[in-house]
C-alpha cells in the first residue's frame, strides 16, 4: 500500500471517491463537493494536509485531513489540528497500514508545528472503523488514543406546529449591518471564551469568513437585542450547497415512516418534505449560534425558520449539557448523535481539561465545518 499527501491535482479523484462512499444511518447519504474538493477545508484555514492510502491496484483504501488553526482552550490561545473526513476501508490491512503512517504525522506536527492538540468529530454508528480506532481491542497497539471531550447531536428542524408561540416581544431581532460587525465580534468573543474549546473571534476571522464562505456576509446574521440595544444573541443561517451537500441514497425504518409523514404535513404547510432518493438534502446551517437564555434562542430559531421556509431545513449542533439550545417542542425535529474526541499519541499524557468529569460549557463546534 502507498500512503501519501494529496495535492490539488487529486481533487477530482477525491471528489469521485467521496461521492461513491455511502455513510450509513437512518438515512444513507453520500457526500457531494461540487467545486474543488479542498474548498470545505478552506472554510476554516488555508493550512491543511490531506493524506491518502492506496492499495496495489491504485484504489483508495483510506483518507483523512488535518486542518490547522488557532483555538482558545481554557483561556489559552494554541494551535490545534482538526482531523476530519476520515475514511478507512474496514479491513485489517487498511486499518493497520493507516495507523502505522498516520501516528507519525501527528507526532511530527506536534514537534515541528507546535500543534498542541488534535480533535475530531466521530460518528459512533460508523461500525468497524469506529471500533478499530476509537475502541481498539488491544491497548498495546501503537495508534493515536481517542479521548471523548463531549457528546452532541445535530438537530434538524423539519417543521413547526401551527399553535407555536410567537417570539417574545421584548426581544428585538434585526438583520446584521456593517455597523454591527464590531459589537457582534465582541459578543462572540466574550461568549466563546466561556467554552473549553472555541474559535478565536476577531475582526480578521469574521472578514476571512466573509471572503471564504460563498454567499456569507454580515447580512446573514440575525441579531437579538434587549431594550437597551445590547446584543443578547445571534445566529447566521448559511447554505453550504456550493461547497458541500449530501445526497440521499436510501431511507431506513423510522426515516422512511418520517418521510411519508412529512410529505403529508408539507401538504398542509406544516413542514418541508424530505427529498426523493438520489436528490440532495436542502438545509441551512445555523452558524455562529449564541443566546443568553432559551427564550432568546427560541426567538432566533423562530425567525430563522420564517426566513428559510418553505424550501429548506435548519440544522444546528446541540450539546447534552446545553439547556439553552434544547430543540423546542413547538418545532418538528430529528437528531443525529455525534461526539467530539481529542486524539493524542500514546506517549503524550492526558491534558488536564480532558480530565474534568463534568464539562460546564460545551465546545464551540460549527456543524457546517464538520
Amino acid at each position: 500500500m502507498r500512503f501519501y499527501r494529496a495535492t490539488e491535482a487529486d481533487s477530482d479523484e477525491l471528489k469521485n471517491f467521496y461521492s461513491e462512499v455511502t455513510l450509513h444511518g437512518p438515512i444513507d447519504i453520500s457526500n457531494v463537493r461540487p467545486r474543488n474538493f479542498f474548498d470545505q477545508y478552506r472554510l476554516q484555514s488555508s493550512d491543511f494536509e490531506t493524506f491518502v492510502l492506496k492499495n496495489n491496484e491504485n484504489q483508495i483504501e483510506g483518507l483523512g485531513t488535518i486542518i490547522y488553526r488557532k483555538a482558545n482552550i481554557k483561556g489559552e490561545e494554541v494551535l490545534v489540528g482538526y482531523c476530519t473526513d476520515l475514511r478507512i476501508a474496514p479491513t485489517r490491512e487498511a486499518i493497520l497500514t493507516w495507523t502505522k503512517h498516520f501516528l507519525p504525522v501527528l507526532e511530527m506536527a506536534m514537534k515541528t508545528r507546535g500543534c498542541k492538540y488534535f480533535f475530531s468529530v466521530v460518528v459512533p454508528q460508523d461500525g468497524k472503523a469506529y471500533n478499530a480506532l476509537v475502541r481498539p481491542r488491544s491497548s498495546r497497539r501503537n495508534i493515536p488514543r481517542f479521548y471523548m471531550l463531549s457528546r452532541f447531536e445535530l438537530v434538524n428542524v423539519l417543521g413547526r406546529l401551527p399553535l407555536a408561540s410567537k417570539p417574545l416581544r421584548t426581544i428585538e431581532i434585526d438583520r446584521g449591518d456593517i455597523k454591527d460587525l464590531e459589537p457582534l465580534v465582541q459578543y462572540l468573543s466574550t461568549k466563546s471564551k466561556e467554552r473549553n474549546l472555541s474559535f478565536i473571534y476577531t475582526m480578521e476571522l469574521m472578514k476571512e469568513r466573509f471572503s471564504r464562505w460563498p454567499g456569507f456576509q454580515i447580512e446573514n446574521f440575525l441579531i437579538a437585542r434587549d431594550h437597551d440595544k445590547n446584543i443578547i444573541g445571534c445566529v447566521a443561517p448559511w447554505d453550504s450547497f456550493e461547497v458541500q451537500h449530501f445526497r440521499v441514497a436510501q431511507y431506513h425504518g423510522f426515516s422512511r415512516t418520517l418521510k411519508r409523514a412529512l410529505d403529508l404535513s408539507a401538504f398542509f404547510g406544516l413542514s418541508q418534505s424530505l427529498p426523493a432518493l438520489d436528490h440532495s438534502l436542502n438545509f441551512l446551517y445555523l452558524t455562529h449560534l449564541y443566546a443568553d437564555n432559551p427564550d432568546i434562542f427560541y426567538s432566533l430559531l423562530y425567525e430563522s425558520y420564517e426566513m428559510a421556509k418553505p424550501t429548506k431545513f435548519l440544522t444546528y449542533q446541540h450539546f447534552s449539557n446545553d439547556l439553552t439550545t434544547l430543540p423546542p417542542k413547538a418545532f418538528i425535529s430529528t437528531t443525529f448523535p455525534l461526539a467530539v474526541y481529542s486524539l493524542l499519541p500514546p506517549a503524550v499524557p492526558l491534558p488536564e481539561f480532558l480530565r474534568m468529569s463534568l464539562q460546564q460549557f460545551s465546545p464551540d463546534i460549527e456543524a457546517a465545518l464538520i
